[in-house]
């Protein structure tokens, strides 16, 4: 005996062949965006059966609807629903029952459409009033048709729709994509990391001195620092330094007032620093061969070491001991550098510059490439500075680039609201002065640089 008895169905939902064929299977789909409490009832009408059998062959949907005859076939033979899902809410399927249409009465209908047969067949559906109807559908067509005598209707959206099968040249780049996958495990992988102990520091843009402000600093500095007294007489004539004159006039006509014509820049300097730390991995399995790694900055420089702004001035020149033996003077850069080991990088990164090149012959996995350092934001720069680091090898294919953004707060000052001209000491801290204050505890000078770098010779 059928069951058409649909009274205890919230929602009775007439499906389009679109709906069986081409949307996700019946029991995926998501039937809570129409009725979240259910439950509901599926209804397929004679002209959907008959569409969907005859595409039971079809290469592209016959799978599709060869599993709905096998889910059907029980409601043809026991004339019992199909239950789709448990819920909620609860979704079951029935072959609706259809009296005889009498298409004089649609004229707008044409019943050689497989749309208009599908919405006549709806609105003669028996055991449903009229009102409790819904057409649900991807296609304009049937649910126009639909609204157009009474029913209600539903528009499927896309996301009941599986995804697309790729085209042609989707394909070929998933091919593509492969190869490249297969080249890449005979490649060498690197992971770059790069990170600043402040993540958002301030800097400042300091406003050059006045004329008036100048003059101040200069009389400041030279009344802290007087030129030296000599002892005179016939037992010390043997030891007077002769050039201290001379050298003290450099002092306090050229040496200072250079100093404090660059003032407002050495603070900008001073305040702009932020310690750094890149770190290079081979994360792959295969060996890197004449690895080269290049550190480039945008809106900063790179320094080795801390810079220190000598807030306070040049010293004045002090009498030289004419007894003292001199010491032969000689560069450190003449000096021999120890042999590299090939799985060593050998770093160029000797001072204040926009680039840091490293090399390694023999760049193993696991091995790490460590480096730290001081950026020099340049607070006038309009944007973020930016580092990029690119990593390139002799077995790598292309090149391996990251890019960090460095932002920054840029606040503006005069250069005397951060040294106090009297005391001639910050009034600020900067942010690498406990480092500064120790290293010069420990008089490790070769801690940090000093800027400007003047000499009263």
């Amino acid at each position: 005996m059928a069951d058409d008895d649909y009274s205890e169905f919230r929602t009775k939902a007439f499906l389009d062949s679109n709906m069986v064929l081409e949307a996700l299977p019946l029991q995926d789909l998501p039937w809570s965006e129409i009725d979240s409490a259910g439950p509901m009832l599926l209804l397929v009408t004679p002209t959907v059966l008959k569409e969907v059998d005859a595409k039971k062959k079809d290469g592209r949907v016959g799978t599709r609807a060869r599993d709905f005859n096998r889910l059907i076939a029980p409601i043809a033979t026991t004339g019992k629903r199909v239950v789709i899902s448990e819920g909620p809410p609860r979704v079951e399927l029935a072959i609706a029952t259809v009296g005889r249409i009498d298409w004089t009465a649609y004229d707008d209908l044409d019943p050689a459409q497989g749309d208009a047969r599908i919405i006549a067949e709806a609105l003669n559906a028996r055991e449903i009033p009229e009102n409790e109807k819904l057409v649900v559908s991807q296609d304009i067509n049937p649910l126009f048709m639909a609204k157009r005598h009474g029913l209600r209707t539903h528009h499927a959206p896309e996301t009941w729709w599986p995804k697309p099968d790729p085209g042609p040249l989707e394909k070929e780049n998933v091919r593509l994509r492969q190869r490249l996958a297969e080249y890449e495990k005979t490649e060498p992988e690197f992971d770059i990391r790069f990170s600043t102990a402040v993540a958002q520091p301030q800097v400042y843009e300091v406003q050059k001195l006045s004329d008036e402000e100048a003059s101040a600093l200069v009389r400041r500095i030279l009344a802290k620092d007087p030129k030296p007294p000599q002892q005179s007489g016939p037992l010390t004539a043997f030891n007077h330094d002769s050039s201290l004159d001379k050298r003290y006039e450099t002092y306090q006509k050229k040496t200072v007032p250079q100093f404090v014509a660059r003032y407002a820049q050495g603070l900008e300097l001073m305040y702009g620093q932020v310690p750094f730390e890149l770190v290079v991995s081979n994360s792959g399995n295969i060996r890197a061969d004449n690895v080269i790694v290049e550190v480039l900055i945008i809106g900063g420089t790179f320094n080795p070491k801390p810079v220190f702004f000598q807030q306070a001035g040049p010293l004045a020149p002090r009498p030289k001991d004419q007894l003292a033996m001199p010491v032969p003077a000689f560069n450190m850069r003449d000096l021999v550098r120890p042999p590299v080991d090939r799985h060593e990088f050998q770093l160029d990164f000797d001072g204040r510059s926009t680039k840091i090149a490293a090399t390694c012959e023999d760049f193993r996995h696991g091995q790490r490439f460590e480096l730290e350092g001081v950026l020099l934001l340049d607070p006038r720069h309009q944007t973020d500075a930016t580092v990029v680091v690119t990593v390139t090898a002799a077995n790598l294919r292309g090149t391996k680039t990251e890019r960090f953004a460095v932002p920054k707060v840029v606040r503006s000052r005069a250069a005397l609201e951060l040294v106090d001209l009297d005391e001639l000491r910050y009034t600020e801290e900067p942010r690498m002065w406990s480092v500064l204050e120790k290293a010069i505890e420990k008089k490790d000078f070769n801690a940090f640089e000093w800027y400007p770098r003047l000499s009263d010779d």
